[in-house]
């Protein structure tokens, strides 16, 4: 049979960034099968959710994010689900008013016009967009892209085609980061969805069902599932699903991966011309543009085994890239786009990250730009992330007490989290990092230390709370006994009705049982979340305090983090502890590098830390204050030269402090 691909990435996906899935995949199967299977792709969260108006323009997904999958849930229960009595029966003003009450500070409440436009423009999106390109003469390929807050959109969209549009042929494909969830897959099986689920990367598996279909004859089309879930345990039918999610075996799920420099650049060609057509104003969509992110990955997988965290039952394995295919595919698509902002969709960009920066920096190239990392790096490679354009970093923070780093199996410490932090905020690279707070094996002790750190740190960037959800196949999850499994309860912002549990589930986040906390720990959690909201609204924001070397061995300090402006002279040894340790120090690298007698070393660093300009943290000692970013970008000029020094190689000259770093880079 022929066949038609349809990629289709619906709300609440972010406008401001393609939907990395279906460029991926559109390439691959372009470079794959050619014109034996035409492929169109469909940025549906984009012409969806951006709206122009007289004044500027509208974007739904900032408009309704806080209320996640609710407001297509309910558009999907009014439309398809009034036809069973008991539901006919919920009020949808009483669920709004409950839904509206939970959601603290909330700017725009949802209400029946505002979910009553959101399904016509939906609707409309569909009749104009999609289904002109439907094929009467093929099998109509349709695929949805299921990560976070986009489940209900894509049933909307698929039953919506079934129902109004039966004289095409479908074949509905389901993949993304929740499939894997067992409530998912029963809600799909509830709502009666006629379909298969694909678990795990996507792109040779695609690669099979697209090949099944084009080898199945037409007049076996109607035992074409059985073919398609015949190929492959990761492939399963919605309504015959035998597959045990709970236990399932990431062995047989996750293969068929692709080598990470095979795969063809992303097509985003779609996603830029829908932009496009989402304004008539063209000063409104160059604005719009700036702020929107190319979309990228140098890896797949993660190598961490965080006892947190479910990525690897969605990936196996860890693969990269290499630096210069980032590079090589970065410049070639923000030519081509016209885009200078890229966001790398890596769990972890480490592997390359520093290599790509350098051969940046050595082309003098800035490229505006988000990473994750971990966090166990020195203070170079920030400043080398600083200097090739990165803006924004989500680091592995989680915890600030050494033991609770130690409990989550981060495989790094408390003392890297803070000193990453500081260097971050030093070189005005923004971190978006959070801590976790309500974790099953946290202390008492922990809440306090965490406390204690934080009272000493408003002058960085704020950290997120996070409160820990238990997530299946994660090992916290494995830690629980068989009969606490079945029990768990799924976490939401409200209570639904009963009658209508078995057709919703949020993300796959569970409360994990009351047995695995400590007396008192929650409550000594929920009291910091509080005691920090506070404190942060009382000196949060103007809080500051720098350092300023004026001499040899001469620091001026300012410390404006409580409200009022203290300055202090450090001096000779003072002056050298303290710098030793903005890298982290302790008794022994201290005495090693300044000849000081331990008594000395200790008297100045009991005055450092009773005045809160330094702490004590996992046996390490760390200077507070921050310096001028230009201080971090000489130590990167000199660390270059002295390694070039050693390697017989002609050093670069001494260059000055720069306050420009593209000044810096053009003398470099």
């Amino acid at each position: 049979m022929r066949c038609k691909l349809h990629l289709i990435s619906m709300p609440w996906a972010n406008p401001e960034l393609p939907s990395i899935q279906i460029a991926t995949l559109e390439a691959y199967v372009n470079a794959t099968f050619g014109k034996k299977v035409p492929t169109q792709s469909y940025s549906a969260f984009t012409s969806i959710c951006l709206k122009e108006n007289r004044t500027g323009h509208a974007n739904f997904f900032e408009t309704f994010r806080d209320f996640e999958e609710y407001p297509y849930f309910l558009i999907y229960l009014r439309r398809f689900l009034n036809r069973d009595r008991r539901l006919r029966q919920i009020s949808l003003p009483a669920l709004l008013k409950k839904m509206n009450s939970s959601i603290a500070d909330i700017e725009a409440p949802l209400t029946l016009r505002k979910l009553a436009q959101l399904e016509h423009r939906t609707c409309r999106y569909i009749d104009e967009t999609i289904v002109p390109k439907l094929s009467r003469r093929s099998v109509n390929v349709v695929g949805f892209t299921l990560n976070y807050y986009q489940l209900y959109a894509s049933l909307f969209c698929a039953r919506y085609l079934a129902e109004r549009y039966p004289n095409y042929r479908y074949l509905f494909v389901f993949g993304g980061a929740t499939v894997i969830y067992p409530k998912v897959a029963a809600v799909l099986k509830t709502l009666g969805v006629q379909g298969i689920c694909v678990i795990g990367e996507g792109e040779r598996k695609l690669e099979l069902l697209l090949k099944e279909v084009l080898n199945t004859p037409a007049e076996d089309y109607p035992n074409l599932m059985g073919r398609l879930t015949a190929l492959h345990d990761a492939i399963y039918d919605i309504q015959h699903q035998h597959l045990d999610l709970y236990q399932a075996s990431r062995e047989n799920l996750l293969n068929l991966q692709m080598p990470v420099n095979e795969l063809p650049m992303p097509a985003f060609t779609e996603y830029y011309a829908s932009l496009s057509k989402a304004f008539v104003s063209d000063r409104l969509h160059a604005q719009f543009k700036a702020e929107s992110w190319l979309a990228m990955e140098g890896t797949r997988g993660c190598f961490a085994k965080c006892d947190f965290c479910d990525v690897h039952m969605s990936w196996s394995g860890f693969r990269k890239g290499t630096p210069e295919r980032v590079v090589d595919d970065l410049l070639e698509l923000t030519k081509k786009h016209r885009t200078g902002r890229v966001k790398f969709m890596d769990n972890v960009c480490d592997t390359w990250a520093e290599k790509y920066a350098e051969l940046l920096i050595k082309r003098n190239i800035q490229i505006e730009s988000f990473m994750e990392c971990r966090v166990h790096h020195p203070e170079i490679f920030w400043t080398k992330l600083a200097l090739s354009g990165v803006k924004m970093v989500q680091v592995g923070i989680e915890a600030l007490s050494p033991t609770l780093i130690k409990a989550m199996r981060k495989g790094t410490s408390a003392r890297q989290n803070l000193l990453v932090q500081k260097w971050l905020k030093e070189l005005e690279i923004e971190s978006l990092s959070n801590l976790i707070t309500h974790h099953p094996k946290s202390t008492i002790a922990d809440v306090r230390e965490t406390k204690r750190v934080l009272q000493l740190i408003p002058h960085l960037d704020r950290l997120d709370f996070s409160n820990l959800a238990l997530l299946i196949g994660t090992p916290l999850y494995r830690e629980l006994r068989p009969d606490e499994i079945p029990a768990l309860e799924e976490r939401q912002p409200f209570t639904l009705p009963k009658s209508l549990d078995k057709y919703f589930v949020l993300k796959g986040e569970y409360e994990p049982p009351d047995r695995c906390f400590r007396k008192g720990v929650n409550e000594a959690w929920d009291e910091l979340i509080a005691w920090e909201d506070k404190f942060f609204k009382a000196v949060g924001e103007q809080a500051f305090m720098s350092a300023m070397r004026y001499g040899v061995d001469t620091i001026l300090i300012r410390d404006g983090r409580y409200g009022e402006v203290k300055e202090y002279h450090l001096y000779d040894a003072r002056a050298r502890i303290y710098n030793l340790s903005h890298q982290g120090s302790t008794l022994a690298s201290l005495q090693s590098e300044t000849d000081l007698p331990d008594q000395i070393i200790e008297k100045h660093l009991s005055w450092l830390i009773a005045r809160k300009l330094l702490v004590k943290l996992d046996g390490f000692y760390i200077s507070l204050a921050l310096r001028p970013r230009d201080e971090l970008i000489q130590n990167y000029h000199d660390k270059t030269a002295s390694q070039a020094s050693v390697l017989k190689l002609q050093p670069r000259p001494n260059l000055p402090i720069y306050s420009d770093t593209v000044s810096l880079l053009n003398a470099g």
